[in-house]
């Protein structure tokens, strides 16, 4: 309310419906769609080995985005081997775990593609999923290993 009049003071976003309505329709944009967390780097080494770090989730969500990383980095990496560094994987679900399985498939023999590390949510994915073995990595037998 303005001093001494029983007028909404409409500069009040709590008094102001279209500002509460604005900010309702911005916080259900938020809820809807979930920020991808996931981040994918390259480093190659002298001996040319290629080595990807990724840091986040490996979901359903997030799997175009890693697919279209891997497949360009696949096509152009003609020489040496990929090295997978998934030690920083917060999350992986069954989509991740496909996507790293159809790696495993499609190598074509230009390169060794391989896990070098991974994350204790890798790890338990792999054992539940009871796959010993997946890109030349074994998972842990206890999270203590990492």
């Amino acid at each position: 309310m303005t001093s001494g009049s029983n007028q909404p003071d409409h500069t009040d976003p709590v008094a102001d419906p279209g500002t509460v309505n604005k900010m309702e329709t911005e916080w259900k944009r938020v809820i809807d769609q979930p920020a991808e967390h996931l981040t994918i780097t390259n480093a190659r080494s002298p001996a040319g080995t290629l080595t990807i770090t990724v840091t986040g989730d490996l979901d359903r969500e997030t799997m175009t985005k890693f697919r279209r990383h891997l497949a360009g980095v696949v096509d152009g990496h003609r020489d040496g081997d990929l090295d997978l560094n998934l030690s920083a994987v917060d999350f992986c679900d069954l989509a991740g775990l496909r996507t790293l399985q159809a790696l495993d498939q499609a190598t074509d023999g230009h390169h060794q593609v391989r896990i070098t590390a991974a994350s204790p949510a890798v790890d338990a994915l792999l054992q539940l999923c009871r796959i010993p073995t997946l890109l030349a990595y074994t998972p842990s037998t206890s999270p203590h290993e990492h």
